[in-house]
């Protein structure tokens, strides 16, 4: 790079920055505007959040979540070197709506690169097979073992061999290891015993808060699938996201803590529902990723013409896959008990998240009921918000619903959780509450290495300490600002993608936008005063498109070249699209025409 940057001199350098950018905005924007400026200040930081990621995420490997590029002081931060992917999640769950896919290519090049170890590791530490991507680990992926190691490791991890009868020569190998990497963190705090560094475990066996967290592999594999969903890219979905598919549900359905009970249906047990549950059984995260992995992987299978033996195991898994556990009242719980540590009875809403499980598209009028159920629980009394996801802890207060001084943790997916049920109302204070991060001295891993300042003049954070600037609730806002502006998940898992604009906007704000859907649809639409002008769609793979009337009731006049083509009508629009084509929708009689969204 130094000899192409002397051989360009600076003036190219200059006129090839100022062409990148140029291209990186023609991609799409979010306006928004409303009284008392606050939908302005989401806006924003919306678009500052996207200037982080372009200036950052365009190497070969992606901006650690806390430094990212700007990490001055070595080690300093609290959680060391390593990625962790809930935090990861943070900055890329959200970007493919942003219609700038190849923000990921550095994080899908680094996942990817990783995957013969994570075969590895699926085959010795599990005793399993496809692929186990640890939440915690390092940019290649976990470690090749000694064989001994290797294989107690996967006799205490799959709980074949007591773990009073683990070796001493499986000690001293843990002992020189990192206790945050999901292959040694039931490791707890350790200390120099005659000159010799002693650990000591969790009081809980082989467990600890991301050993058996098997879910952030399916989140990964997914955001794969979503890029070919977004862009249609079928060698894509030949050479990258298939095999990840394949990998994690051939993981899922041969991991011996994967067995059928007596009703019938497949149970798993010995895993981890984030950092909370540890060894629990049929654990929200891991029955909501099957039921977004494996319909994904048959869809996947179909559209390459690959493994039709294994798709028939697959559809009759998933056939027969046990239901997400609930409590007594139909409200979605984290684990069914026994659990080795953790309360398997909070509240959670993982399905609501990720996966494209519970959106304002969905049909499943049961999974709608449970969602909205067990949203109201944590809606209404906050003792049951967690940061990292949606399960359990506390944020302020136990005051009901959401006002200007409800506090939003920095990891919190409450917005995308209000998007996806259609809660537009709770968005005017979930997005910017969590941009001014009200409480960070209780959100923070280390409040005082931060100086105890919140928000930094650059709009960033220092969570974990000296040195770690880092962006994660703005990232989080950012999905929550693109789901509340426009969604294209399918009804129901491996389906075909219905796009709804404007699915959960706060009817205070005025908003214009240019966003991707599933589908390769770029997707343009505004709201001003609550009416909804147009729609203009551009194809950029021909796909047939399926949109939600944003004008219930009313026919729709369809508008090709600029001249009216079609007039459709009912409560979903379906219509062909040719590659390179621009479409434009308004309601009957009238026409697309310029909108503009005041700026403060």
């Amino acid at each position: 790079q130094l000899d192409h940057a002397q051989a360009t001199r600076f003036n190219g350098l200059v006129a090839g920055t100022e062409d990148w950018w140029h291209d990186f905005w023609s991609g799409g924007f979010v306006a928004l505007h409303g009284a008392g400026g606050g939908a302005d200040f989401v806006g924003r930081n919306y678009t500052y959040f996207l200037y982080l990621m372009g200036a950052s995420s365009r190497g070969d490997y992606p901006p650690r979540f806390g430094g990212m590029l700007w990490n001055v002081t070595g080690g300093m931060q609290e959680w060391g070197s390593q990625f962790w992917w809930n935090n990861m999640d943070c900055y890329y769950g959200g970007l493919m709506p942003a219609n700038r896919p190849a923000l990921c290519d550095p994080l899908f090049k680094m996942y990817f690169g990783m995957f013969d170890a994570c075969a590895r590791a699926a085959r010795e530490v599990w005793h399993s097979k496809g692929i186990y991507i640890p939440e915690t680990g390092f940019f290649n992926g976990p470690e090749n073992l000694p064989p001994a190691i290797a294989v107690e490791m996967g006799q205490l991890y799959s709980l074949q061999k007591p773990w009073a009868d683990r070796s001493p020569a499986f000690m001293r190998y843990a002992a020189t290891k990192n206790p945050h990497n999901s292959l040694w963190n039931w490791i707890g705090n350790g200390s120099w015993v005659d000159g010799t560094w002693t650990i000591k475990g969790r009081r809980a066996g082989p467990h600890g808060p991301v050993v058996g967290l098997f879910h952030s592999g399916a989140k990964i594999a997914f955001l794969f699938w979503e890029h070919y969903e977004f862009t249609q890219d079928k060698t894509w979905l030949r050479d990258r996201a298939y095999p990840m598919l394949k990998g994690i549900a051939e993981f899922y359905r041969n991991y011996p803590g994967t067995k059928m009970g007596a009703d019938g249906k497949w149970h798993i047990h010995n895993v981890n529902n984030s950092e909370g549950i540890w060894g629990g059984t049929d654990s929200q995260e891991d029955i909501s990723a099957m039921r977004g992995i494996f319909p994904a992987a048959i869809r996947a299978s179909r559209i390459l013409n690959v493994d039709p033996g294994l798709r028939a195991k697959w559809e009759s898994f998933l056939a027969n896959l046990a239901p997400l556990p609930t409590n007594a009242k139909g409200q979605w719980v984290v684990a069914r008990p026994p659990t080795v540590h953790g309360n398997p009875n909070m509240p959670g809403l993982t399905p609501a998240i990720y996966y494209g499980l519970c959106t304002v598209s969905t049909t499943n009028s049961a999974m709608l009921q449970s969602a909205n159920a067990t949203y109201d629980v944590i809606r209404n009394d906050q003792r049951w918000w967690r940061s990292a996801s949606a399960n359990a802890s506390t944020t302020n207060s136990s005051a009901s619903g959401f006002n200007p001084q409800t506090a939003v943790s920095v990891l919190s997916p409450i917005a995308t959780i209000a998007a996806h049920l259609g809660r537009g109302a709770d968005l005017r204070y979930i997005l910017p509450n969590q941009i001014r991060c009200l409480r960070p001295q209780g959100d923070f891993c280390d409040w005082g290495g931060s100086g105890k300042a919140g928000v930094l003049a650059n709009r960033m954070t220092l969570r974990e300490g000296p040195g770690d600037i880092c962006a994660e609730r703005l990232g989080r806002v950012a999905r929550g600002v693109n789901d509340g502006l426009l969604q294209s998940a399918p009804p129901m898992p491996g389906g075909d993608p219905l796009i709804t604009v404007f699915p959960a906007w706060p009817a205070q704000w005025d908003a214009a936008f240019t966003l991707l859907a599933r589908g390769a649809f770029v997707v343009s639409s505004a709201r001003v005063n609550g009416t909804i002008p147009f729609i203009q769609i551009r194809s950029q793979a021909g796909c047939p498109c399926r949109l939600t009337n944003p004008w219930p009731g009313a026919h729709v006049t369809l508008f090709r070249n600029g001249k009216p083509s079609d007039t459709l009508s009912g409560a979903i629009l379906a219509f062909p699209t040719q590659k390179g084509e621009t479409i434009a929708l308004a309601p009957e009689g009238r026409k697309p025409s310029p909108i503009t969204i005041p700026e403060s």
